[in-house]
């Protein structure tokens, strides 16, 4: 500086003087929403502390929690897995983006990994959501375009620190390592919305969800595998109640065979195949007998199995997803109504209305179900499979999930066959048997 601008300068009013100093801070100060997105872009407890909650819940209305040092925003369902979602105070704008609500949720996805997910919903492209707040981001720079969104992504192996790599986008994180991801994404339901979610995937540890999520009750931890959990819930007695004086008054429903062994492939339509489809991919089935209920398991994959307790391989008494990773719950029928008609003629009518539920609880959810068949008529059972001997009759079945269902009882055996079903899903499927092998 030249001694006449420093002379200017010492000329100034001392006010004026400490004004134009303070302008350029004063300009650059962050408000308190920004600082608490800093916050949560980094993924980690730093987000759980009392002056973002503040910015956050102004006015006090939102539903709060605390522990140990640390203040949250209390969005979970009070279930082991799931969440829930809190719509934030109106306007709340961080960089001139919107925010709309807070959600939490998390599911085990057994081989695949473990999800525990918090974030944000704004409002925007996600273009342009990305670019505003783009600033905001901790380490920024890895922020990166990746499976239709942007991304920012770190790895945890065994005790080894997060190591900043940039993992493939669309892959499962499995069971073998832990991900930390800050994510931005399009919403599939709101195409005006914007997805901002930060994630801890795949080998979840408690000591690391007490280190990162201290928001979570201990019920939200990861559920230890019990591989006797299946053989050891009992399917309700008032159930079994059912099923026996049903089989008592329709005795052909009771499983003539003791054990059965076979494979079917699914052949989709033309009009419904996606590229991953492969109808060739056969799926095996082995069942037995046990207290006249059918005991079946589906092989998908060497780690891909469902094990199941039906009635005549229709009416499912409990399952378990065996992928491997068992034994963490049971799907139990917990109600059920049974419907049968007096013989199974043309017209007749068999419903099915039930409940079920995961038990040990998961999310809490009791799932009501409804299925109503009318019977068709007759065909040779060799016309499925040559290995089948005697009638089959046919079932023309809906479900009050919408799916629409071609069934074959084969009287010889007392068991459903699926032959087609057509669903808003997966649209229409038939089934083919092969390498059937019967016990009688």
């Amino acid at each position: 500086m030249n001694n006449a601008a420093f002379a200017s300068c010492r000329r100034q009013p001392p006010l004026l003087l400490a004004l134009l100093l303070l302008l350029p801070l004063t300009a650059t100060q962050a408000t308190p929403l920004e600082d608490a997105f800093r916050d949560f872009s980094r993924c980690d407890a730093s987000f759980f502390t009392a002056k973002n909650v503040a910015a956050l819940n102004p006015d006090g209305h939102l539903p709060t929690g605390g522990a140990n040092g640390h203040l949250w925003l209390k969005a979970g369902n009070g279930q082991p897995e799931g969440g829930g979602k809190l719509d934030l105070p109106r306007p709340m704008s961080v960089a001139d983006v919107p925010l709309l609500a807070y959600g939490t949720d998390n599911s085990d996805l057994g081989s695949a990994g473990l999800y525990y997910i918090w974030g944000f919903t704004a409002q925007g492209a996600l273009a342009d959501v990305v670019d505003k707040l783009r600033p905001l981001v901790a380490d920024n720079t890895r922020l990166h375009a990746d499976d239709g969104g942007f991304v920012r992504t770190e790895v945890k192996i065994g005790t080894s620190d997060w190591l900043k790599i940039d993992t493939q986008g669309g892959t499962a994180a499995g069971t073998h390592h832990v991900e930390r991801a800050l994510i931005f994404e399009q919403s599939s339901d709101h195409p005006g919305e914007t997805l901002i979610s930060c994630t801890l995937q795949g080998a979840v540890t408690p000591d690391l969800l007490a280190q990162d999520r201290p928001d979570l009750e201990s019920y939200k931890y990861p559920r230890a595998s019990d591989p006797a959990l299946y053989d050891n819930t009992p399917i309700p007695a008032e159930i079994l109640r059912q099923v026996s004086e049903l089989q008592q008054q329709h005795p052909e429903w009771k499983p003539s065979f003791r054990s059965l062994r076979y494979q079917f492939r699914l052949e989709k339509s033309a009009a419904n195949k996606k590229p991953q489809d492969v109808d060739d991919s056969p799926i095996t089935v082995e069942e037995r007998v046990h207290n006249n209920l059918v005991e079946s398991v589906e092989i998908y994959s060497a780690n891909f199995k469902l094990r199941s307790s039906q009635l005549g391989d229709f009416v499912p008494l409990k399952y378990i997803l065996d992928d491997a990773q068992p034994g963490k719950s049971v799907h139990l029928t917990t109600k059920l109504a049974l419907y049968w008609p007096a013989k199974l003629v043309p017209g007749a009518k068999l419903i099915v209305v039930s409940t079920s539920e995961d038990t040990p609880t998961t999310t809490g959810i009791k799932e009501p179900s409804e299925t109503e068949c009318a019977v068709q008529g007759t065909r040779a059972a060799k016309s499925i499979h040559p290995s089948l001997a005697g009638k089959a009759t046919l079932l023309d079945c809906r479900d009050s999930d919408t799916t629409h269902r071609q069934l074959a009882f084969i009287h010889d055996l007392g068991i459903i066959l699926a032959l087609s079903e057509d669903s808003t899903e997966y649209g229409h499927s038939v089934y083919h048997y092969q390498d059937m092998v019967i016990e009688k």
